[in-house]
């Protein structure tokens, strides 16, 4: 990625560098690849962006999906982008376009089109397990039947259905989901301000649960009920 920005940025230098060891490389004069250099350069941006998310510590495994699906979102507004030429998500390709004034906008936006096809079959598993995934962070909002039921060792989806039931409209234990959604949410914002890199140690403050911690009290918060109220 920053190679390849690296030498966008750079071309002019590159190919004087070039002719002074007498190289020559046509693509670096040919529009067509060099219309291809600037889309990659903007392209791999993007996906640097959605890699450094993936990889931030502590995401939890419904944050990645989220963050893969809204790139899947977020490469149809590419493709209307550069359909209509206006080229607000890329600019390298944009930079590109006032210098040469021509650019081919069907091959780009097909190009981003097949892209999003190739993620979408990738993770297409992946996306089956978004309501069990959901279903730590919002277990009265989700059917239980959409489960994978074989990710909850020991617990059968009969008495899963008749506890979420029985606690549905109890204040008590709407309330207790609600905290520990909170204390979930705290985490994320937590690990996404230590993604962004070091900085000054803010004020002491007491101690957050991690993902796993929360995730482990909510569903014995679940498993408790059920015992409660069998």
């Amino acid at each position: 990625g920053r190679g390849s920005e690296a030498v966008a940025a750079c071309l002019d230098h590159v190919k004087t560098f070039l002719e002074s060891k007498g190289l020559t490389y046509p693509e670096l004069e040919h529009p067509d690849w060099l219309e291809k250099l600037h889309f990659m350069v903007d392209m791999t941006g993007h996906l640097n962006m959605l890699n450094k998310s993936l990889q931030g510590k502590g995401s939890t495994a419904l944050q990645m999906l989220e963050d893969i699906l809204a790139f899947e979102r977020k490469m149809t507004v590419f493709a209307r982008d550069v359909q209509k030429g206006t080229f607000s998500h890329f600019p390298s390709l944009r930079e590109f376009k006032e210098a040469h004034n021509h650019i081919n906008c069907e091959y780009l936006q097909r190009a981003i089109i097949e892209m999003q096809t190739a993620f979408g079959q990738r993770f297409s598993e992946f996306r089956k397990e978004k309501n069990t995934l959901s279903f730590p962070v919002t277990p009265l909002d989700i059917d239980p039947s959409m489960l994978n039921m074989s990710t909850f060792t020991g617990v059968s989806l009969t008495d899963l259905e008749i506890e979420l039931a029985d606690i549905a409209d109890k204040e008590l234990w709407v309330s207790k989901f609600k905290r520990l959604t909170a204390d979930l949410e705290d985490v994320a914002q937590e690990c996404f301000h230590s993604s962004l890199g070091p900085h000054i140690a803010p004020q002491e403050e007491p101690p957050q649960p991690s993902v796993d911690e929360s995730f482990n009290h909510r569903t014995e918060t679940i498993a408790l009920a059920g015992c409660e109220h069998g």
